[in-house]
């Protein structure tokens, strides 16, 4: 990413997703989050030491994923909030 799109990822990154949201989808955000806590802390708990590194690989990689998706939806997000400033200068 170059150094203006970098800086504006952060910047949208930094407010937190729960920004975007209304209504219910806070609380499910949040209740989701509560869940996935609460099931890894669970997994951590039962399983053995041999068994450990493999959900430690999962989670580096689902991480990684999701971090890849963010990326994908703010690029997807400014692509929209460009067309439409076009379309909105075009209208004019």
């Amino acid at each position: 990413m170059n150094h203006i799109l970098s800086s504006l990822y952060n910047c949208a990154m930094s407010t937190g997703s729960d920004s975007y949201l209304i209504g219910d989808d806070v609380q499910n955000l949040h209740s989701a989050i509560r869940g996935s806590q609460a099931l890894e802390r669970k997994l951590r708990e039962i399983l053995s030491d041999d068994q450990l590194p493999r959900l430690e690989q999962y989670l580096e990689g689902r991480e990684e994923a999701e971090g890849w998706e963010h990326i994908a939806a703010f690029h997807k997000g400014l692509a929209m909030g460009l067309k439409l400033g076009a379309f909105c200068i075009l209208e004019r």
